[in-house]
């Protein structure tokens, strides 16, 4: 896939992986963007998925579904950033009442939003999706909109120092991997929240990125 750094990247976000969206609907929905003159597309990659049971138990039905996925953008020259995000239980951080042993749908009560008690499972998961899908993507983005006072993604009491935490072992995952040149995407911030922005700068996010993600829709709130 081009670099980002090599052009403008404009297209869209999908949900391919969802479990309710079927193959023939991920093939209609590129083949739109492509239609489009989109030259780039959002997806995000859930590491509860991918791991689901524990640390390098991948599940190889998604593992398929990423790598067929790519496949066609990279037949279309659509580039992709990929979104990591979504704890397994075995990882999280939630409290034992929304853990729960990790019996039954854990993923149904919120534990995928808390942050890993092991920041280096995180670094893992991503030095292992560098490797596997780093050639095919044009940027790896670092969780998702940690800084919604509503916690709906990033349930913990210090979301900006956990999230530069969590930043650092992606870091040093891309490092470790075979694909160091991957562009680290960070922020990944609900509209333009200058105040959490400033935080993470004071909890040492400089020098740990290579573009920094804003989502623009403003959920109601003054532009």
């Amino acid at each position: 896939a081009p670099s980002a750094h090599a052009l403008k990247l404009h297209g869209a976000q999908m949900h391919p992986f969802w479990t309710d969206v079927s193959p023939a609907e991920v093939i209609r929905e590129l083949d739109a963007l492509d239609a489009a003159g989109a030259n780039a597309v959002r997806v995000d990659l859930s590491w509860s998925s991918i791991e689901r049971e524990c640390r390098g138990c991948r599940s190889s039905s998604y593992v398929g579904k990423v790598d067929r996925f790519l496949r066609r953008a990279r037949r279309l020259g659509i580039s992709v950033i990929a979104t990591l995000w979504s704890t397994p239980c075995w990882a999280s951080s939630a409290p034992e009442d929304v853990r729960q042993g990790c019996d039954g749908p854990w993923w149904d009560r919120g534990v995928t939003r808390y942050p890993p008690v092991k920041m280096a499972d995180y670094g893992a998961i991503v030095r292992w999706v560098a490797n596997r899908w780093g050639r095919s993507l044009a940027g790896l983005e670092i969780w998702n909109e940690p800084n919604l006072p509503q916690q709906s993604f990033w349930r913990t009491p210090d979301a900006a120092g956990d999230y530069i935490r969590l930043l650092r072992a992606a870091r040093a995952g891309i490092r470790r991997s075979g694909r160091p040149r991957l562009t680290v995407v960070a922020g990944a911030l609900q509209r333009s929240d200058g105040g959490f922005l400033k935080e993470l700068y004071a909890r040492g996010l400089a020098g740990r990125f290579d573009a920094l993600s804003i989502h623009p829709y403003s959920g109601g709130a003054s532009p």
